[in-house]
């Protein structure tokens, strides 16, 4: 480790004091320090099969649908009054005095505070 381009170079005349935490000694030394958190040992491990991985991806579709859910929820009665104001203020400074946003069909304005909604 002698060249300087390197970023863990440390010079010569530069020493890490002795009492330094060295990144090693808190590195375990062998695989059975190591615990994965599930309590089973490392012999002990069982195949996942393809069925557990459908499992674990049903519940984590789930669990984000509901979260987004939710967040839409949360967000839908200030789509109008705080969010869509706020998205279109920059927009409404620069139009012509008396300019104003319009909806060319009915549902459209339904679906743009819904799209507001969701993504806010």
């Amino acid at each position: 480790m002698s060249d300087p381009q390197d970023p863990l170079y440390l010079p010569e005349n530069k020493h890490l004091p002795d009492d330094y935490p060295s990144l090693l000694e808190q590195v375990p030394d062998t695989d059975d320090e190591v615990e994965d958190g599930d309590g089973e040992e490392e012999g002990e491990a069982q195949p996942v099969t393809l069925r557990d991985h459908l499992t674990e991806l049903r519940k984590r579709l789930t669990r984000a649908f509901l979260i987004m859910l939710a967040g839409f929820v949360i967000c839908w009665p200030f789509a109008d009054s705080h969010i869509f104001p706020f998205l279109f203020e920059p927009l409404m400074r620069h139009m012509p005095e008396g300019g104003a946003l319009i909806f060319t069909s009915p549902p459209e304005a339904f679906f743009t505070y819904m799209k507001i909604a969701f993504v806010a």
